[in-house]
């Protein structure tokens, strides 16, 4: 017979589960990591490519950007669940931020003489921000296991 460390008799060997602290540092722990590494993908086009008032630099910024962060956000979020998820949403927003800011910055030259004027709308400053967060949530809603939705700490049965 084995024993659970304790003076209990047991019939096979016990398996030692995650302590509260491993699992709450490796949750912390993710968050922060997906979250600056989102953040990362998405802004660092912007200092390799700095002519973004046009709109093909602005495109390519963006397809570079968001497309690696997307698919990153995807596989840590159905990986790792509930922490990747939350951080990958801190980290679209943070980049939303930084978004909004960088096309407000081209946007403050509109109407000056020999300023390099924007080949898009000032409206984009903030749909495109705003599109990018609700995309990381339709990301988040699909690729999340049905388990990280459990209530009460139950997992939900079914297919």
């Amino acid at each position: 017979m084995h024993t659970s460390g304790t003076d209990e008799k047991l019939e096979k060997p016990v398996k030692r589960g995650h302590d509260l602290d491993t699992v709450m540092l490796f949750g912390c722990s993710s968050f922060v990591v997906v979250s600056l590494v989102n953040w990362a993908l998405v802004v660092w086009p912007f200092f390799l490519f700095q002519d973004t008032f046009v709109l093909k630099t602005l495109e390519l910024c963006l397809a570079i950007g968001l497309a690696p962060a997307t698919i990153m956000g995807a596989v840590t979020t159905r990986i790792y669940g509930l922490p990747a998820a939350a951080g990958f949403l801190a980290g679209s927003v943070c980049s939303g931020v930084f978004l909004y800011l960088r096309i407000q910055q081209v946007m403050a030259f509109v109407g000056v003489p020999d300023a390099p004027q924007p080949d898009y709308p000032a409206s984009w400053g903030w749909m495109i921000p705003v599109a990018w967060v609700l995309l990381t949530l339709i990301v988040i809603a699909v690729f999340m296991k049905p388990s990280e939705y459990a209530i009460d700490g139950k997992e939900q049965s079914g297919s």
